[in-house]
C-alpha cells in the first residue's frame, strides 16, 4: 500500500469516501508525484548538460 492511499485511508474523512473513491484519488495524486519526479530529473539532466558544454567551451 502506498504512502498516498495510507494517508487517504487514515483520514478522518475516509469512512465518508467510497473505498473505490479512494482508491482513483491515491492513483491520481501517484501519477501526479512520479510525473513531478520525472520533471525535475529531466530538469536536472538539461542543467547538467548546460554545465557540461560551458566547461568544454572554456577548455577550448
Amino acid at each position: 500500500m502506498s504512502t498516498i492511499r495510507r494517508a487517504l485511508t487514515a483520514h478522518p474523512a475516509a469512512p465518508e469516501l467510497p473505498r473505490q473513491e479512494r482508491s482513483e484519488d491515491s492513483e491520481c495524486l501517484e501519477a501526479c508525484v512520479e510525473t513531478a519526479q520525472v520533471c525535475l530529473i529531466a530538469a536536472d539532466a538539461r542543467v547538467e548538460e548546460e554545465a557540461v558544454a560551458e566547461l568544454l567551451a572554456r577548455r577550448s
